[in-house]
């Protein structure tokens, strides 16, 4: 015979620690800074702008996890992710602050965007 309330207690932890350590890798993939507001981002945008400042060259599910993770039985497309691109691209512009696209690959802020970007934040 099953101990369903032990059982059930069992699944509350495991889905706790599951919780946490997604928490974990969100906070690693996004870093805990944010844009300025006179940067205008959408709060999608600033958290793609994370992303971008705190990787490398992040892909398509680098995004997805770090904004999504706890909605994965219905992520958005991918379509999305571009049009955030480009409206952060003509907002972050003027900054002097750049994210290149990798066709087919990632999205990259090269690490002088990085360093504009951080000394701004620091700035405001």
């Amino acid at each position: 015979m099953i101990d369903w309330k032990a059982r059930a207690e069992v699944l509350d932890v495991e889905n706790e620690t599951l919780r946490e350590e997604i928490r974990l890798l969100k906070k690693a993939l996004k870093g805990a800074d944010m844009p300025p507001p006179y940067f205008n981002l959408t709060r999608s945008e600033a958290e793609m702008f994370n992303v971008l400042l705190n990787n490398r060259a992040p892909r398509v599910e680098a995004f997805i996890a770090a904004m999504y993770s706890t909605e994965a039985d219905e992520p958005p497309g991918e379509k999305i992710l571009d049009v955030w691109i480009c409206k952060m691209r003509k907002k972050l512009k003027p900054f002097g602050i750049e994210i290149k696209t990798h066709w087919g690959e990632c999205w990259e802020m090269p690490e002088s965007s990085k360093v504009r970007a951080r000394e701004l934040m620091e700035a405001a």
